[in-house]
């Protein structure tokens, strides 16, 4: 074999070498970077890097109104050091608010008296009769009941054996349920009382992303 065809084997195998080398570094570069994009979309990071800003302004002595949901609750009086320990939970909840109703919407109730002036029939001597027990209102309150369901206008509100209460639809204002993620991050923090004493606590940081990104909510031992 002459030196130029040894030498074009070694320049080949150079070249395969290097080829599979930048295959595997673009396999690990591509991965970090891919891992790193879906660390950084987790709840948990988003949340903590709020827990670190609201840390670092209180130890800089800046504003904290960023960080938090409700601004007028207390905060540390100054924080001298704090690290982060690790996740306690991440959940994902619902808020399912109550229908809510005008304070001047009119309520309609069906019950023994009503049964009583629509079928003209007299209320007992001591007024007492709720109808538990009579199968006449019973069937006259289930028949309602299915009229009231059965009618776009209206919608009924509050039901039990012996009655049911009804409004108007229109006058309904039904909230949307509320989807959200609390997360809920420990740390170590090293901070000072008004009497300038440094303490050392295990705090717990609760955050939720109800308006629109992670805010604490609250801080407690």
């Amino acid at each position: 074999m002459d030196t130029e065809t040894t030498i074009g084997i070694k320049n080949t195998s150079k070249n395969k070498v290097k080829v599979i080398l930048g295959f595997i570094i673009g396999f690990f570069i591509i991965g970090f970077f891919g891992y790193y994009i879906y660390n950084q979309g987790k709840p948990e990071t988003k949340a903590k890097k709020v827990v670190d800003g609201y840390l670092l302004a209180l130890k800089e002595g800046t504003s904290t109104i960023d960080f938090k949901k409700d601004n007028s609750s207390n905060d540390f009086v100054n924080i001298l050091n704090y690290k982060y320990l690790r996740c306690s939970s991440v959940q994902e909840k619902t808020i399912k608010p109550e229908t809510i109703l005008p304070p001047n919407y009119k309520r309609h109730t069906i019950n023994f008296g009503t049964y009583l002036r629509d079928s003209g029939k007299e209320v007992d001597k001591y007024g007492l009769n709720t109808g538990e027990n009579d199968k006449q209102f019973e069937n006259y309150l289930t028949s309602q009941k299915e009229k009231i369901k059965n009618d776009k206008t209206k919608t009924i509100i509050e039901e039990t054996k012996v009655k049911f209460v009804y409004v108007e639809t229109s006058d309904i204002v039904i909230p949307k349920e509320i989807n959200y993620t609390e997360v809920i991050l420990l740390y170590d923090l090293e901070n000072t009382n008004n009497l300038g004493e440094k303490l050392y606590n295990k705090y717990y940081f609760k955050l939720d992303d109800q308006d629109g990104k992670f805010l604490i909510a609250d801080f407690y031992k």
